[in-house]
């Protein structure tokens, strides 16, 4: 790294006092360019789950220059951080020496440890690097690979060659004004961009100095500007705010005075909050800025002292090229509000994981930020796009409502967000955290003065504290999830026990169904028709209930909530006590609201008019995304990964569901499906939907492929080119398959991508698109005579019960009851406990005229326990066969 500074002085210090000149800098760099070298990681994509230490930012300086790192949270659980890396390609994952990495098997096919931790053991740290495991590298160029926020949408992976870090940190050197003289505060996690650009690359570049303060606290930041001389700090609003309740005012001014700025990122920041904070530190300017991981840092800034900015700005372009957008890619004149798009070499090329089109215009990448540019060339945002509340059209910038509540005395933090409404779609509603005797219910008013009627929060609710990600930005997402984001009480759609509770109501009053509100008695009911009701409530909830339940509790609302209170005889549905049980845990990691005290439905959201989807797969906060406030979505949890996975369990959940759907659905007007087994789950409940005469629009299935013709509805079939997954790799003629299995019309829609990456949100986005333009225009049935019986047939093999890894195995068998002509293939494949594919069709064969045949198949090099499974494919058709139950014998592989 060509950094400004050199000989004895001092580049780095941390909380110890310990110090790492430059020169002693450079020697580890080299040393550990030695080591790397020598690994033969040149050019390896390389995992890094490490400590904020001052050990682990120099190591990624070392690695960002021979090697493409990935620098992840040490706190991502194994399944985050299996969830993270899927499809990442990593060859080396690098941990701290002596960490617990026995549940991280097959993310990597090397390992390395090493030894990180205070600036007095950097020296010896490059002779600590031990690397086991085999496997080369992939050649890449050196730089990052980091992840996005995810405040608002799942992760990306951002890629970041080493030239364009320089040139953002350059940029945002450039803009501070440093130089020697300036020592920074760095307490920001080390995935971070900030932690690698702004507050490293950007100090040693301007040959000045970082003092490493972690963990972040108000304690941490007095002690590195009072006792080791930091003359700037970042700081999000949050840190603000607890810097102002913990430092006393003679310390605050103490500290104000010894900083030449103080830099505001990652979150609004609200004017009031901006004076206070300057006001409290003695008169310190407070420098908002813009920037995202995607451009490696900052985009747009205020000017730092003597020049004034521009309260409420996010300041002049100081990075990038940057451009406002209409929705189509077209340039907007000044002061018009728009999309902030940005260009340059320090910008991303596009992302590992997302559809590029969906990201960018040309050569230009869409923030996602809603934001104008006024004539004189200061940039000011109202909030992500995503973000923005639609109120009947009428378009409300969540930041607007925000500064609005951040204005009122005592109101601390606030985060404005949508909440469905049956008539207007959304309204606007909030989450605050207020000092002590400030009631919530009593902002509405104050906020009446401030903003436009239909500005105004319909509902605010009061918490102790608003979640924050590691690096302090707000998220967004877990914030919404506070507030009671059902809608407004008058028009609350009925959940699955209300749904039933009204089915039975009407039938027999013999009136149309109830309102939340509406009242038993009112409607004609007597005591002779409440014994009629009571009884058929009892047969079709499976429950007990007092018999003057109905008298104490009239209307539809009341009656649902005291049903829901009273304790009644245990779970009386279709599913056997433990695989309810084990559902009920399932469910209960949702997010969505539960549609009774006994579902395992979620709903996350349910009044708008759009056609309902009824989903099992995937991400269903990343549905509800795409899916927006309009459309109900409820979400279905198949068996899979669970003990109690069999086909006869995933039908008696299908039964399960189909009781708690069928009155809530209209007939011909939802889309129901899902992904891999999710599909295999919702076939079954759309099948029984249809038996109870709620038949769907439309069928969707991903990467599943059946064996029996679906007469439900019309189908979606969507193929990778996955050889494990993809029903085009199993078919041999996939259209004729599809005009006899779906005899109701069927479209097929091939991905060109590999099967779990059609979760992403660009791929789905387009089968979404795809199943509402069946909706609307179904596709039309095959002519009868093109539909050819489905062959049947009957297949038996033997198989040794042992394996040894790397081998190789024999199997024998015979295909009987093959119409004349078939011309079968017999394929096999290997699955894990968990049935995913393990290496897909690892032989195939033609059985000869006796229908004998004979596979000698290679056995995967696995330390797990597989079993073998063979496949029969005969005029197009597919189906497993493990007739007479021998298809599933578990082989144990020995090494």
């Amino acid at each position: 790294m060509p950094f400004a500074g050199a000989g004895e002085a001092v580049a780095l210090l941390d909380a110890t006092g310990a110090t790492l000149s430059y020169d002693a800098l450079g020697s580890t760099l080299a040393a550990c360019d030695a080591a790397v070298a020598r690994s033969g990681l040149s050019g390896a994509r390389i995992a890094t789950l490490l400590p904020d230490t001052p050990g682990t930012l120099v190591l990624l300086l070392a690695l960002m220059r021979r090697a493409r790192v990935l620098p992840l949270s040490p706190g991502l659980t194994q399944a985050e951080l299996r969830t993270t890396l899927d499809g990442a390609g990593i060859d080396v994952l690098l941990t701290p020496h002596g960490a617990e990495t026995d549940g991280l098997d097959g993310i990597a096919p090397r390992r390395a440890q090493v030894t990180v931790g205070g600036l007095d053991q950097v020296p010896a740290m490059a002779a600590s690097l031990r690397i086991s495991g085999q496997g080369g590298a992939t050649g890449e160029p050196p730089g990052l690979v980091l992840f996005t926020s995810g405040t608002t949408s799942q992760p990306k992976r951002v890629p970041l060659g080493v030239d364009a870090l320089l040139i953002s940190a350059r940029a945002i050197a450039g803009h501070l004004k440093l130089g020697p003289g300036d020592r920074a505060v760095h307490m920001l996690p080390m995935f971070h961009v900030g932690a690698l650009v702004d507050l490293c690359l950007a100090p040693l570049l301007s040959g000045g100095s970082v003092c490493l303060a972690h963990p972040m606290s108000p304690a941490a930041t007095r002690d590195a500007v009072l006792d080791r001389g930091a003359t700037w700090m970042q700081a999000v609003p949050t840190m603000m705010h607890a810097l102002m309740a913990d430092l006393d005012p003679a310390t605050a001014r103490a500290v104000g005075q010894r900083l030449r700025f103080v830099r505001s990122v990652s979150s609004d920041l609200a004017p009031a909050l901006q004076q206070a904070f300057s006001d409290r530190f003695g008169g310190v300017a407070v420098v908002q800025m813009y920037g995202m991981t995607e451009s490696a840092g900052q985009i747009a800034s205020n000017p730092v002292p003597p020049a004034a900015g521009r309260p409420g700005s996010v300041g002049r372009i100081a990075g990038p090229e940057v451009c406002i957008m209409d929705t189509l890619g077209n340039p907007l004149p000044p002061g018009e509000a728009g999309e902030v798009c940005i260009r340059g070499p320090q910008v991303t090329p596009g992302y590992e994981n997302a559809d590029r089109a969906a990201n960018f215009h040309g050569p230009w990448l869409r923030t996602g930020d809603l934001g104008r540019l006024d004539p004189e060339g200061w940039l000011w945002l109202d909030g992500r796009l995503k973000e923005i509340i639609n109120r009947g059209g009428e378009k409300i910038a969540p930041t607007e409502v925000e500064r609005a509540l951040l204005d009122v005395p005592g109101v601390i933090e606030a985060v404005a967000c949508a909440m469905p409404h049956p008539t207007l779609g959304e309204v606007p509603a909030a989450v605050v955290v207020t000092a002590d005797g400030v009631d919530p219910d009593g902002l509405r008013p104050l906020l009446a003065q401030r903003l436009a009627p239909w500005k105004v929060p319909v509902r605010i609710r009061a918490v102790p504290g608003l979640p924050r990600l590691r690096s302090g930005k707000l998220d967004r997402r877990a914030a919404a999830a506070l507030l009671d984001t059902g809608p407004v009480r008058a028009a609350e759609p009925l959940g699955a026990q209300a749904a039933t509770i009204a089915a039975v109501w009407a039938r027999v009053l013999g009136t149309e169904r109830p309102g939340p509100d509406d009242d038993f008695f009112d409607m004609g009911g007597d005591s002779l028709s409440a014994a009629t009701f009571c009884t058929a409530l009892e047969t079709r909830l499976g429950r007990d209930l007092p018999v003057d339940l109905l008298y104490r509790a009239p209307t539809l609302r009341d009656l649902d909530a005291a049903i829901a209170a009273h304790v009644g005889p245990a779970y009386r549905g279709p599913l056997p006590p433990r695989v309810f049980r084990a559902m009920r845990r399932q469910v209960a990691g949702s997010a969505g609201r539960k549609l009774g005290p006994a579902s395992l439905v979620s709903r996350w959201s349910g009044a708008g008019t759009g056609v309902p989807l009824l989903w099992s797969g995937g991400d269903s906060a990343m549905m509800r995304d795409l899916l927006g406030p309009d459309r109900p979505f409820y979400e279905l949890r198949s068996l899979t990964g669970l003990s109690v996975k069999s086909d006869r369990n995933t039908g008696l959940l299908a039964d399960h569901y189909a009781g708690e759907l069928a009155d809530l659905l209209p007939a011909g007007g939802y889309v129901i499906g899902g992904f891999c087994q999710g599909a295999v789950l919702t076939r079954a409940l759309a099948e029984r939907l249809a038996a109870r005469g709620v038949p769907p629009a439309l069928f969707l299935t991903m990467d599943r492929h059946f064996a029996d013709p679906f007469h439900a509805a019309p189908a979606l079939c969507v193929w990778s080119q996955s050889t494990q997954f993809s029903a085009a790799k199993i078919f041999t003629a996939p259209e004729l398959a599809l005009s006899a299995l779906y005899p109701l019309g069927a479209a097929p829609l091939r991905m060109p991508m590999p099967h779990l990456d059609m979760l992403e949100p660009g791929p789905m986005r387009q089968v979404l698109a795809a199943a509402d333009r069946l909706v609307s225009r179904p596709p039309e049935p095959g002519p009868a005579s093109a539909v050819p019986p489905v062959p049947r047939a009957r297949l038996r093999f033997r198989a040794p019960r042992m394996a040894r890894a790397g081998g190789m195995i024999a199997v024998d068998g015979r295909v009987t009851g093959l119409p004349p002509g078939g011309a079968p293939r017999v394929g096999a494949r290997w699955k894990n406990l968990d049935l995913h594919h393990r290496d897909s069709h690892a032989g195939s064969t033609r059985p000869g005229p006796d229908g004998l045949f004979r596979l000698e198949l290679p056995v995967p090099r696995v330390r797990i326990p597989l079993f073998l499974e063979l496949d029969l494919v005969c005029d197009g058709f597919f189906w497993a066969s493990d007739a007479g139950g021998r298809a599933r014998r578990r082989l144990v592989i020995v090494r």
